[in-house]
């Protein structure tokens, strides 16, 4: 698993002319995150080591898109969404939990403390040091298809983008893309990532200044960077979404960031 190191910096998080988005400042210290989404192949090392069994095995399936509509599908699960995956893909049909006891295992495996990203680190990162960049890695929706795997001309839902065309009706293996100024890949689109942080929708009214880390409790968490079968609007480094906490999905997956 590749890591780049991101530097301390302050930034100003979140839009300036968006009420929901409020723009604040907000300064980091040092951490490193992963250069890729977390894919299969590394899952199944966690999973193989631990005896790991995901929430969507647990509890009934994961969630997919059926006749438009999000719903939750039986048959679903990490090693067998609603679509053939790689084992260079990134893993899919995992919940925050599952995410949070993958970098429990790496951080007792490695020594080393392992969490998921803050929602104001994965920004400052996305946005290539907090840059007023709208995708990460380019401000053009021209030529997206360059940077990201988003639902374009092949992607099976009625709101896809006939103009571009990314190669991949659903999932892509990691780094298929180009990076942004950081050399990360994929932080818009292939698939949502998890955050650490619980979601409110006023948060960034209230944020501290330094490090911050979200609200003190919820019942989902933030979500950001969009998928494989979103619009080009919620590939938007600073477009928030959310998940229920134990909910599993087929277009969200993570990757994971190292404390110094």
């Amino acid at each position: 698993m590749q890591l780049v190191s991101i530097p301390s910096a302050c930034y100003t998080m979140g839009v300036p002319s968006d009420k929901a988005l409020a723009a604040h400042e907000v300064c980091l210290t040092p951490f490193s995150i992963s250069k890729f989404e977390i894919t299969r192949e590394l899952f199944q090392r966690f999973v193989d080591s631990s005896n790991y069994i995901t929430d969507a095995e647990k509890n009934g399936g994961c969630y997919t898109i059926s006749a438009g509509k999000e719903s939750l599908n039986p048959a679903a699960t990490w090693k067998n969404p609603d679509f053939y995956q790689s084992k260079k893909d990134p893993v899919v049909c995992v919940s925050w939990n599952d995410a949070q006891a993958f970098t429990a295992w790496l951080s007792h495996s490695s020594g080393k403390k392992y969490r998921l990203p803050t929602e104001a680190e994965w920004e400052f990162a996305a946005r290539s040091g907090g840059k007023q960049e709208k995708y990460a890695g380019t401000n053009n929706d021209a030529d997206l298809y360059r940077y990201t795997n988003f639902c374009d001309k092949k992607c099976i839902y009625e709101w896809n983008d006939p103009s571009q065309n990314d190669g991949y009706w659903s999932t892509a293996p990691v780094g298929k893309y180009a990076p942004n100024g950081f050399g990360l890949h994929d932080m818009s689109g292939n698939v949502a990532e998890w955050t650490q942080d619980y979601f409110a929708d006023d948060y960034y009214a209230v944020s501290p200044k330094m490090d911050p880390k979200g609200p003190s409790a919820g019942t989902a968490h933030s979500v950001r960077g969009g998928s494989w079968r979103s619009q080009k609007g919620a590939l938007a480094t600073t477009s928030r979404g959310s998940a229920e906490t134990g909910r599993a999905y087929d277009n969200i997956g993570f990757r994971v960031c190292r404390e110094p």
